[in-house]
C-alpha cells in the first residue's frame, strides 16, 4: 500500500513538473512536445550553427543528424550540451535502413559503456558532429560477418582502439575495422551464429574492435541480410534518448 501511495505521488509530481518546468530540466525537456512543437537541438560546427530535429516515441526522444536546415516558426531550439546530460553511459544509437525503396525499419544499438573513446567517436558519427552524416551509405553483404558499410566519410579523426588482444564477435554485435593507419575503414553486423575470434595486431594498427550489440532490430538487419542484393542503405540515424 505504502509503494503505491509513493507511485502515484511519483506520477503526480511528474506531471507537474511536465507542464510547469523549462525545457532545461529533464522533466520539462517533454513540454513542448506535449504542445505539439517541433523541437530542435542546436549545436556549432565548423564554425556554423546547425540544427537537428527531435523526433519523440513513445518514452524515447530520436535525435536526428546535424543539418544546415531552416528552423520552423514557432518551433523549440535547445543546446545539445543540455540533451548530453541526459546521455548514459551506454548510449543507444539508432540506424534506420532501406531496402531497395522501402523503410525496412531502425536498428537500435547499445554501445559499450566501457570503451569510452569508442562510445564517444561513434556517437559523434551517428549525430553529425563532425560535419558529415551516415545518411546515404550503402551497406553490403559479406559472407562471414553479414552486412557492413566502407568508405566512412570520416577520416579526418582517427579511431583510437581503448584496449589491444583478442576481439570476440557474436551474432548480433557489431564492430568496427580499423585500417592499417588507424582509421575506422569498416563497420560490421555480425550475422553468424558462433563467436568468432579475432586478433588485434597491435603492431600494424589493424584489427576489430566490438563496440556495440544490436538491443533491437536483428529482425530488420536479418530481412536486410536475406535480400541485400535489392540494395541497402542507412536512410536515418541518430541518438536515442529514453525517458524514464
Amino acid at each position: 500500500e505504502r509503494l503505491k501511495d509513493l507511485t502515484q505521488r511519483k506520477q503526480v509530481l511528474r506531471n507537474w513538473s511536465v507542464k510547469n518546468l523549462g525545457t532545461d530540466t529533464p522533466l520539462g525537456f517533454l513540454k513542448p512536445f506535449e504542445e505539439g512543437k517541433k523541437v530542435y537541438a542546436e549545436m556549432i560546427i565548423k564554425d556554423e550553427k546547425r540544427h537537428a530535429i527531435l523526433t519523440k516515441h513513445d518514452h524515447n526522444i530520436d535525435v536526428h543528424p546535424f543539418l544546415k536546415q531552416a528552423v520552423s516558426d514557432g518551433s523549440v531550439c535547445m543546446p545539445f550540451d543540455r540533451l548530453q546530460k541526459m546521455i548514459p553511459e551506454a548510449p543507444l544509437i539508432f540506424l534506420e535502413l532501406t531496402l531497395g525503396r522501402t523503410v525496412k525499419g531502425s536498428v537500435k544499438i547499445r554501445l559499450d559503456k566501457n570503451l569510452t573513446k569508442t562510445r564517444d567517436y561513434i556517437v559523434q558519427i551517428v549525430t553529425g558532429q563532425r560535419g558529415a552524416t551516415m545518411v546515404g551509405i550503402s551497406l553490403s553483404h559479406h559472407h562471414m560477418y553479414g552486412l557492413y558499410q566502407t568508405s566512412l566519410p570520416f577520416s579526418e579523426m582517427k579511431f583510437t582502439p581503448d584496449s589491444n588482444g583478442k576481439s570476440i564477435a557474436k551474432r548480433g554485435d557489431v564492430t568496427g575495422f580499423l585500417s592499417s593507419n588507424k582509421y575506422l575503414q569498416e563497420i560490421f553486423f555480425h550475422m553468424t551464429i558462433p563467436p568468432n575470434t579475432y586478433d588485434y595486431d597491435s603492431h600494424h594498427g589493424r584489427g576489430f574492435c566490438v563496440f556495440g550489440h544490436i538491443e533491437e532490430g536483428m529482425d530488420v538487419i536479418q530481412e536486410c541480410y536475406d535480400n541485400y542484393s535489392s540494395g541497402v542503405k542507412i536512410s536515418d540515424c541518430g541518438l536515442v534518448i529514453k525517458q524514464e
